[in-house]
């Protein structure tokens, strides 16, 4: 499997689902504890929206704590509204943006992993692939 087609797939689906949804679905609580559906959609753009340098600078301001990073990073992109993240993904569909010292693996889990955690709480269905599933462990 190319796991960068695979990545570009599922940031177009999930820009396509995230297209259709109403202002109350896009304020529903996701499957993340702190996040609503459009605070997820924002972290899902997060990696090519800010440069290597920004992560490391808010890591030492954060301690270290990822949760309080991710939330740091995620307020602004989610702020520029749901047309904004929609057009992010569809944007940077094709991106290579990968975790330092990570493969491609990290962010095709990160989307399968965050796909149900914006659609579960809003009763969408979908169940990802087998062979999707077992490409980005």
């Amino acid at each position: 499997m190319d796991l960068l087609v695979a990545i570009e797939s599922e940031r177009l689906e999930i820009a396509d689902a995230l297209a259709t949804l109403t202002p109350d679905q896009w304020a529903t609580q996701s499957c993340c504890a702190a996040w609503t559906v459009q605070e997820v959609a924002a972290h899902l753009t997060q990696g090519w929206n800010y440069s290597l340098a920004h992560g490391m600078t808010q890591m030492l301001r954060a301690r270290g704590d990822l949760g309080k990073v991710n939330s740091r990073c995620v307020a602004p992109l989610a702020a520029a509204g749901t047309e904004a993240i929609v057009a992010d993904l569809r944007k940077n569909a094709a991106s290579a943006f990968k975790p330092p010292g990570m493969g491609f693996e990290a962010p095709l889990n990160d989307l399968v992993i965050h796909r149900r955690d914006m659609f579960l709480p809003l009763g969408i269905a979908y169940e990802s692939p087998p062979a999707l599933i077992e490409n980005s462990l």
